[in-house]
């Protein structure tokens, strides 16, 4: 396992013809692991067509119960607006499948993960 900036990456892979730039980490306290995909929204639908993403489409969140991650994808390097909002997603998915409710009293592990989760895909997005 590669770390980059401190985050243990499992891998990074670039963009193939097929393929968008992907990010792959894992979070040992929540015991989660977590794909980021940058690309066109055509390469992603060509890799992904079940996805169905539109041209207005600039970020999306999904759950594979095959690989049991959670998958983010952005359009662009640099929208860090929408990686924000897309990670909020992620925070929602990894809380309640873990019993934990998404709640503004008990927020700390919400901060906790969107501190972590930002952190780890801001070097990727950048």
């Amino acid at each position: 396992m590669k770390k980059t900036k401190g985050i243990p990456y499992a891998q990074y892979r670039k963009a193939t013809k097929k393929m968008p730039a992907h990010y792959h980490i894992f979070n040992d306290v929540y015991d989660f692991n977590v794909r980021l995909f940058i690309g066109q929204v055509d390469k992603m639908n060509d890799y992904l067509p079940e996805l169905n993403i539109t041209k207005a489409t600039d970020g999306k969140t999904w759950w594979n119960p095959d690989t049991g991650s959670l998958s983010v994808w952005i359009q662009k390097k640099g929208d860090f607006d929408v990686l924000a909002h897309e990670l909020i997603h992620v925070i929602s998915a990894l809380l309640e499948t873990r019993g934990i409710k998404f709640d503004p009293d008990n927020d700390e592990p919400i901060a906790y993960l969107m501190t972590w989760l930002f952190r780890a895909f801001y070097f990727a997005v950048k």
